[in-house]
Parts: structure tokens; C-alpha cells; sequence
């Protein structure tokens, strides 16, 4: 089996940590079996329980037999890069889920959302094109007049010159502008994808957990 980048030291420890205390309860004498554990939350308050909780596994604990002795003590795990990233990757879904929620109240409101999107990005895109198309036409005719100075052996003027380098940076920026819309659009219809598909396993998710027992 192939596992994502990281996932597999995390398998390795707690393979590491299910076999030694295996062998903790197999070998244990009796009337010393290990049924409580100790554990330290975020707070520093000390608790004992029989079992620890997933989120603090890796911060460490202690294997207490019935006459309140230590058998083991199972060490935090070391801080590891690909751990760091998997936890800033976790904190970052958590956060776009959490919006989702907020924002979205059915997956039906979601589409209602990306088709406004999508609506809003077209008009401006269709803006563009008329006033490139307008800054088209008055490039011809700036192109026309210059000529017409040539035709008649006659400098062009500094303004013209001027003039039509400046609508050339202006039809330059909008055909970019356009490109950049038109992008957009893509992206829009992928991130508004990726979100109903994200909404509807967060709601099914929801409705398992609530479902009676």
C-alpha cells in the first residue's frame, strides 16, 4: 500500500506503540493488568483514564496497573516537518470548511452562488471586448491618418505618434485583461466545483453522526 507523503512514520510509531503494549499486557503477572492510562491535556491537568484520548496519543502517557503503578511510559512523539505540514494542511481544510458551513446553508444555495459568479464575470468580459473592439476601431483610424502623412512625405505629428502608442498599450492591456477574466472563469467553475462536492461530503458526514444508533 502506498501512503501519502508523511503518513507512513506516523503508521510506523503507532505500530511501534500497539506492539509494546501488547507485550506489556502479555506479559504482565496477574492482578497487574494495565486498565488505566495516564495522560496530560493541553491545560496541564492530569488525568487518568482507560483510554487516551486520539488527539493527545502522541504528546505521550503513562500504562498504570490496578495498584496504581507505572508499567510504562509511552514518550511524546518527536516533532517531525511532514507532521507540521499535514497539521497546517488539516487547520486549512478545517477553515474552508467552516466557511462553507457559514456561508452555505444547502448545496442548492452553492450553485445559486456560482451561477451569480459566473454571470458577473461574463458581463465583464463582454465589457472588455466593446471597448476593445471601440479601441480597435480608433486604432485603424490613427493608423489611416499616419499613413496619410506618409502618402504625402509629411512628418507625422509628435501627438499622433503619441496617441497611437498609447491606444496600442491600451488594446495590449485589455486583450490581457480579457485572458486574465477568461482564466478566471475557469477557475471560478472549478473552486465553486470543488466546494459543492466539499459540502456535500461535510453534510453526509453530518447526517451519519446525527443518525440514530
Amino acid at each position: 500500500m502506498v501512503y501519502p507523503h508523511g503518513t507512513a512514520v506516523n503508521v510506523s510509531r503507532l505500530l511501534q506503540r500497539s506492539i509494546s503494549l501488547a507485550l506489556l499486557m502479555a506479559i504482565a503477572p496477574t492482578g497487574f493488568a494495565a486498565d488505566l492510562f495516564r495522560w496530560v491535556d493541553k491545560k496541564g491537568n492530569v488525568h487518568y483514564t482507560d483510554r487516551v484520548p486520539p488527539e493527545y496519543v502522541q504528546n505521550g502517557y503513562r500504562v498504570i496497573n490496578q495498584q496504581g503503578m507505572t508499567i510504562t511510559t509511552i514518550g511524546a512523539q518527536k516533532d517531525d516537518p511532514a507532521d507540521k505540514v499535514m497539521d497546517a494542511e488539516a487547520k486549512a481544510q478545517l477553515a474552508r470548511d467552516k466557511r462553507l458551513l457559514t456561508i452555505y446553508s444547502n448545496a442548492d444555495e452553492i450553485s445559486a452562488a456560482l451561477k451569480r459568479k459566473l454571470t458577473e464575470i461574463k458581463n465583464g468580459i463582454n465589457l472588455r471586448h466593446e471597448s476593445l473592439t471601440l479601441l480597435e476601431r480608433q486604432f485603424r483610424e490613427q493608423a489611416r491618418e499616419a499613413s496619410d502623412y506618409e502618402k504625402q512625405n509629411t512628418p507625422i505629428p509628435e501627438t499622433l505618434v503619441a496617441n497611437i502608442n498609447t491606444t496600442k498599450k491600451k488594446i495590449t492591456a485589455y486583450e490581457e485583461g480579457i485572458k486574465q477574466q477568461q482564466q478566471l472563469l475557469l477557475d471560478t467553475q472549478k473552486q465553486f466545483a470543488d466546494d459543492l462536492e466539499r459540502y456535500k461530503q461535510i453534510s453526509q458526514a453530518m447526517e451519519r453522526n446525527l443518525a440514530p444508533k
